[in-house]
């Protein structure tokens, strides 16, 4: 009887212990409290490479060759800028804001000069009209 009480009390000490333990980890400069609340808010250091592919440079060449050609497939323009498929197919939709239609990359909003000559024919079909 004496002994499991002895036991218990010791499983309980190694619990409490252990609580301790995890409740003060610090993991990658980060430490976790009670509140599971971070106490530094800096970005940490990761393993790997740096996504450095949607530079300017790089938006710029893709954008050119797809307007000297709207019929390049993204596999094509991918080999030729050695980008992964992905990357180019990234920067030719969500920031060059392109998509495919009938086999040819085209905006799917309208540029800047688009958007001053539809103004300017809907001007002058307002004011022939009277």
């Amino acid at each position: 009887m004496i002994v499991m009480m002895i036991i218990m009390i010791i499983i309980m000490i190694i619990m409490i212990i252990i609580i301790i333990i995890i409740s003060t980890v610090t993991h990658n400069n980060v430490v976790w409290g009670n509140d599971c609340g971070r106490e530094e808010v800096q970005d940490l250091l990761r393993a790997g490479r740096p996504s450095i592919v949607s530079t300017d440079e790089n938006i710029e060449k893709i954008k050119n060759m797809v307007m000297d050609n709207r019929r390049l497939s993204v596999r094509e323009v991918a080999h030729e800028v050695e980008m992964s498929h992905m990357s180019v197919h990234n920067i030719l939709s969500e920031v060059l804001g392109m998509r495919r239609v009938a086999a040819r990359l085209v905006s799917k909003e309208l540029n800047f000069l688009q958007k001053e000559h539809r103004k300017a024919v809907a001007e002058d079909m307002i004011f022939t009209s009277f």
